[in-house]
C-alpha cells in the first residue's frame, strides 16, 4: 500500500474476499497476474497507485486494480458492498456499481471502447466471470444519439445487472 493512500484504504486479500462471500471467479480474476493483453492499462496491479479521497460513509476501501495511478475499489459501508473508482489526484470518487457483475460490465465496456474484438470480449468475459456478455452486446448495438442519453442508459444497464446479481 502507498503511504499516500487514504487511511480507510486497506489491502484486499483472499481472506477479505472469503469473509465478504465474493464470487470465486471474480476473486480469481482480481488476483490473476497473467491477464490477457486487452486488460493491460485498465486492470493493472495496485502497487504505485493510490486513492486520496474516500466518502465519509465508507468504512473501508479495498483496491482491486489500478488504471493510470487511480484505483478501482471495493467499498464497504455498514456491511454493504459497492464498487467505485478512487482518484490519486482528485477529492472525488466515481461510484460504479453495487455488485462485482456491474463492475465487470464497466470493465468489459472499457475493453469494447478500446476496440477489443468480440472474440476477445468473449474470452475476457470468461476469464473474469462476467455473466452478462450477451446482454451487453445487445445493449451496445443500437445507435445512441448523445452522450447524456448514453450515460443514463448505461447507469440503468448497470443497475439492472446489479439487480440480477443480488
Amino acid at each position: 500500500m502507498s503511504d499516500m493512500d487514504h487511511p480507510k484504504v486497506q489491502p484486499f486479500t483472499r481472506q477479505v474476499a472469503s469473509e465478504l462471500r465474493l464470487e470465486l471467479s471474480f476473486v480469481e480474476f482480481v488476483f490473476n497476474t497473467d491477464r490477457p493483453e486487452c486488460f493491460r492499462y485498465w486492470c493493472e496491479p495496485v502497487e504505485g497507485s493510490w486513492t486520496c479521497y474516500i466518502p465519509d460513509d465508507v468504512d473501508v476501501a479495498y483496491p482491486l486494480w489500478a488504471c493510470n495511478g487511480d484505483q478501482t475499489l471495493l467499498l464497504l459501508a455498514d456491511g454493504q458492498i459497492s464498487y467505485g473508482k478512487g482518484y490519486h489526484d482528485a477529492l472525488d470518487m466515481e461510484m460504479i456499481s453495487r455488485t462485482s457483475q456491474g463492475l465487470l460490465a464497466d470493465v468489459i465496456n472499457l475493453l469494447y471502447e478500446s476496440e477489443t474484438t468480440e472474440d476477445e470480449l468473449r474470452r475476457a468475459a470468461d476469464l473474469c466471470g462476467f455473466r452478462f456478455l450477451t446482454e451487453y452486446l445487445a445493449f451496445i448495438k443500437p445507435r445512441i444519439p448523445s452522450e447524456r442519453d448514453w450515460r443514463g442508459r448505461w447507469k440503468s444497464f448497470i443497475e439492472d445487472i446489479d439487480l440480477k446479481s443480488t
